[in-house]
């Protein structure tokens, strides 16, 4: 039996292949993994997925936080037959508490394999932008995310994700937690960019992909610079060599080399241990239970319980 794309009609095609144009699948891939909640997102993801002609699996994780989680498996199983893909299930308990959101998020990709397609689009874009210029971010964090392989529609809008599913007729789940304002991103989504676009007289959406793009432009030149300008970031000579911005990239580095789950220190962090450097304060604690300590002009890192990370042979 032909599967939905191979049903559709010349318009839906013809969608389909302009939208396609401006993703950035793996063309290299054998096949894709696609995160796929049932939503308008990632079912356009999928439909976009198949219509290279690649195999496609489609994994859904049910968190059982809703009573509709169990019919919203049962659609994606339906819409992948549709689609002609391969469907895997995977259940995950999460405890109702404070953090719901993040640590639902943290289930769910605990439980899909390495390598999961996701189904961001340019309007998540923009509001990452904005959520990382609320917690004080650098470049690196206003760069937001990455366009590639794994996040191939950042290019698209969500309203030609919507108008996708409709010229397929495929039903989409919702979920009602996206109408929570006391949740940040729905708070930006639903109240902070439609003010932007009142202020600003234009969708505030496009613009912001492209300060997210020169972000990780600007970011990516002076991570290059620091990296040759500093070729060990232990000598507190070398680091006082340089400007500012690129010693504090080094600093950076230092850490997530010794504690991988610290993907972004702290600005006061990064103060603390500027301050060892500058022989303001001989050592300074860090998150991780780390202490960073100055001596003969080597930084050395060590664990609080008395387990060095590094030592001045570094």
């Amino acid at each position: 039996m032909p599967h939905l794309i191979e049903r559709a009609g010349h318009s839906a095609r013809v969608l389909t292949t302009a939208l396609l144009s401006r993703c950035t699948f793996d063309p290299e891939a054998t096949s894709y993994d696609i995160a796929c909640s049932g939503g308008v997102d990632s079912t356009a993801l999928a439909i976009l997925a198949v219509a290279t002609g690649k195999p496609v699996i489609l994994h859904h994780v049910d968190h059982g936080l809703r009573p509709s989680s169990t019919a919203e498996a049962q659609a994606v199983e339906t819409f992948g037959a549709e689609l002609g893909c391969v469907v895997k299930i995977y259940e995950v308990d999460i405890v109702p508490g404070p953090n719901l959101e993040a640590r639902a998020r943290e289930a769910r990709f605990g439980a899909l394999p390495d390598g999961i397609i996701t189904g961001h689009h340019m309007d998540d874009q923009a509001e990452t932008v904005l959520l990382n210029l609320l917690r004080g971010s650098g470049n690196r964090g206003l760069g937001a995310m990455r366009p590639g392989p794994s996040k191939p529609l950042l290019g698209l809008r969500k309203y030609e994700l919507e108008g996708l599913c409709q010229a397929y007729e495929v039903a989409v789940a919702y979920d009602e937690t996206n109408d929570d304002e006391s949740l940040r991103r729905n708070a930006v989504r639903k109240s902070l960019l439609p003010v932007m676009e009142r202020v600003g007289d234009r969708d505030p959406v496009p613009v912001l992909a492209r300060v997210a793009r020169h972000a990780r432009s600007d970011d990516d030149a002076l991570e290059e610079l620091s990296l040759a300008l500093i070729e060990n970031p232990y000598s507190v000579a070398q680091l006082k060599a340089v400007p500012e911005a690129l010693r504090r990239r080094a600093l950076r580095r230092l850490i997530r080399e010794h504690q991988a789950s610290i993907l972004a220190p702290s600005e006061a962090e990064i103060e603390r241990i500027e301050a060892v450097v500058m022989g303001v304060v001989v050592a300074a604690q860090i998150e991780g239970n780390l202490e960073i300590r100055r001596s003969k002009g080597i930084l050395s890192i060590q664990a609080i319980d008395g387990h060095y990370a590094s030592d001045d042979a570094n």
